[in-house]
């Protein structure tokens, strides 16, 4: 029974995998439990339906003393069929970029034809793989004995490409650790130390910028901020063009151009930058006083907790 009910899951867990390992340079490991608990689940649910469909098939067709046997036949064509719709729902997405139904990059969809045109050619395929799986009187011990080999040798692929990965980060934490020791100041000599919140809105524009190009007067809301004795930087502009390396820059309170020189213009990982973003030198500078840490808000990986914190950051 393990061998039977193997595909499927090894199937579901290949696509999650495979889309991590494309994507290892910005996703952090943590980040792919939750896609694989959520991926398995559905592929049990999934075989339990079609275990459930085929034996209400069987009740019209056999009789209702069916051998143990018939019961374990059962339960291979349910794998097979589950196997064959968890490709088919997983590889939707990519062949509908394939055919020009989905722009990737720009997240832009196509013509409503493309996606009518796929939606019923998977569907075809999903009811005549399953039709003539239910049909044959073959057994199909061969066929789930190749199924669960091309399952393992898909989930490999991703596997080695990951440890590969890791492996190198080992590798790069041991390089970063210049990054570890950092100046502390001495903040205790007085006794009210102020709270300090260090709120991101992230993208939020510039009055110009709001102006000029979404029209949109955003005075009153600043000159207010101002009469309530806030400074607003209004000809500020970002250091950097993406969140992360803005939020690595200020909470290191320095400009970070030198991991190009440390890693090479063509470095594609942000393991470095996410490392300045989990150890940075405010928080070692406002630790060294005894402030207690409270993050909220984001739930990007990132950013939800320091790597080096104590139970009082959250």
């Amino acid at each position: 029974k393990g061998l039977i009910i193997a595909h499927p899951l090894l199937f579901a867990v290949f696509f999650v995998l495979a889309l991590y390992s494309a994507n290892i340079a910005e996703v952090s490991p943590s980040e792919i439990v939750l896609p694989l608990v959520a991926a398995i689940g559905s592929a049990i649910i999934v075989l339990l339906l079609s275990l459930l469909l085929i034996g209400l098939i069987g009740k019209l067709q056999k009789p209702s003393d069916a051998s143990q046997s018939y019961q374990l036949w059962d339960l291979n064509k349910a794998a097979i069929i589950s196997s064959i719709f968890l490709v088919l729902f997983f590889t939707f997405g990519h062949a509908l970029v394939a055919i020009g139904g989905w722009n990737h990059s720009s997240g832009t969809v196509g013509a409503p034809i493309f996606w009518l045109f796929l939606s019923v050619l998977w569907l075809g395929l999903l009811i005549t793989g399953a039709f003539f799986i239910l049909m044959t009187r073959r057994d199909l011990h061969k066929l789930t004995v190749i199924l669960t080999i091309v399952a393992v040798i898909l989930v490999i692929i991703p596997l080695i490409n990951i440890a590969i990965h890791e492996s190198r980060a080992v590798s790069q934490d041991t390089d970063m650790a210049w990054n570890l020791e950092t100046d502390t100041i001495d903040l205790t000599t007085t006794n009210a130390l102020p709270d300090i919140y260090y709120i991101v809105l992230d993208r939020y524009a510039g009055a110009s910028t709001t102006k000029e190009v979404y029209d949109f007067d955003n005075s009153e809301f600043l000159n207010d901020l101002s009469d309530k004795g806030f400074y607003v930087a209004n000809e500020s502009v970002s250091n950097y063009l993406k969140t992360r390396s803005s939020l690595a820059s200020s909470l290191n309170m320095e400009y970070i151009n030198y991991l190009t020189e440390q890693y090479g213009e063509e470095y594609q990982d942000l393991a470095p930058i996410y490392h300045l973003m989990q150890d940075y030198s405010v928080w070692r500078l406002l630790k060294s006083a005894r402030y207690e840490f409270i993050h909220f808000g984001s739930w990007w990986e990132p950013t939800r907790e320091n790597i080096y914190a104590d139970k009082n950051i959250r």
